[in-house]
């Protein structure tokens, strides 16, 4: 894919995104920058205005959009109980995960249902990303000033540790694609690792 069809992707996505939740997409007053691939500072900006907006509307509980992942065609509004900047699946279960600014973790059943919520802690100097999960853990990455970190709960809402990406990158969001765990990073237009590690429990 092209940089700019890369850019004109992701352009087309948040506008679906921005209308199915009855929002005016946002339109840029000045053209991206050359070679951009959807990272640029006015792509960035208008990211940055639709999650802020996304999250407004997710605060008071009100929608998950659900888009069909091949044509980005909008399926349906699924309301639900609780606020959510971020979601992750479970497909073990057919349950998930949502979360809220980095203070949350609430539970959902296969029908986007409201199950349970458990607290989770600050971690004073970082800043919550998205999550992901596997069938064992969910994982919240975390961008610090030197590093990042991924906090990891079970899937009963106990933290079980916390693992150490060393590298200033900002973190995104993690993904669980057959068996392999890859970390996105706001790096260079975007960059994408595969990670390997293991999560040890350790008594206080």
């Amino acid at each position: 894919m092209t940089a700019m069809e890369q850019r004109t992707v992701m352009k087309e996505l948040r506008r679906r995104i921005a209308l199915a939740n009855e929002l005016v997409p946002l339109t840029a007053d000045r053209p991206c920058e050359e070679g951009c691939r959807g990272a640029c500072p006015v792509c960035k900006a208008e990211a940055r205005w639709l999650d802020e907006e996304l999250n407004r509307l997710a605060a008071e509980g009100k929608i998950i959009t659900l888009v069909n992942p091949e044509t980005l065609e909008f399926i349906e509004d699924v309301d639900i109980e609780k606020g959510a900047g971020a979601i992750t699946y479970n497909p073990a279960t057919g349950s998930y995960a949502i979360s809220q600014g980095g203070k949350s973790l609430h539970m959902l059943d296969k029908d986007l249902g409201y199950v349970t919520s458990y607290e989770r802690t600050k971690l004073e100097g970082y800043t919550a990303q998205g999550m992901g999960s596997d069938e064992s853990y969910i994982y919240f990455p975390m961008s610090g000033s030197g590093q990042n970190i991924l906090d990891t709960f079970d899937w009963d809402g106990n933290r079980i540790c916390q693992v150490i990406l060393p590298t200033p990158h900002e973190s995104e969001s993690l993904f669980y694609v057959n068996g392999r765990h890859f970390v996105s990073f706001n790096y260079d237009g975007g960059t994408v690792y595969e990670i390997f590690f293991r999560c040890v429990l350790t008594a206080e």
